[in-house]
């Protein structure tokens, strides 16, 4: 009976056996944007960001119409690399080049607000999460693995509303939120 990987260390084997596998399937020669992801994900998983960057790379100079789904996400991942690297600049060109492309993707609205917050642009970054609050107003409308992201996007304007001194515009939506709640 497999009981899974219980001990730190037998999960620790685990991802150094799946990390050997996907960087020996990469270095075959293989063009999979699947395997580039997930490759590019086990390297940003042990700090390695700038490998990771170059498997983003891959996926983003793919032509990739049959693989859309992972490439609407990519601009994300290569964001957030930037991010971890703090090459700020290049991160808030990678978020905004997702929101313009992709404006669906909420993770990219969420992450680019947060580093104008950090850095001294709150009202920017309040714009920006009015602008995707305007885009999907209710929480019930959107996929379930999206609505945690949504939430964090209504803590962050809440708090940056506050900040700004803007209460009243605050109570008139969360009184908005609160009543669409109800629906799916």
């Amino acid at each position: 009976e497999h009981r899974g990987y219980l001990s730190p260390e037998t999960r620790k084997l685990k991802t150094e056996r799946n990390f050997d596998i996907l960087q020996a399937s990469v270095q075959s020669g293989s063009n999979d944007p699947y395997l580039f992801m997930e490759y590019g994900h086990s390297l940003y998983q042990k700090e390695m960001y700038e490998e990771a960057l170059t498997q983003y790379a891959k996926i983003w100079q793919l032509s990739l119409s049959d693989h859309l789904e992972v490439k609407r996400f990519t601009p994300v991942f290569i964001a957030n690399a930037f991010k971890k690297m703090n090459q700020l600049e290049d991160a808030i060109d990678w978020y905004t080049l997702s929101i313009d492309q992709y404006p669906e993707i909420m993770t990219a609205h969420y992450e680019y607000a947060r580093i104008l917050t950090e850095n001294g642009s709150p009202q920017k970054a309040f714009s920006s999460l009015k602008k995707s609050i305007q885009q999907v107003p209710v929480i019930g409308s959107i996929p379930q693995d999206y609505r945690g992201v949504m939430r964090n996007i209504w803590g962050l304007h809440t708090l940056l509303q506050i900040s700004l001194g803007d209460n009243r515009e605050l109570f008139k939506q969360v009184l908005t939120w609160k009543s669409n709640q109800g629906q799916s």
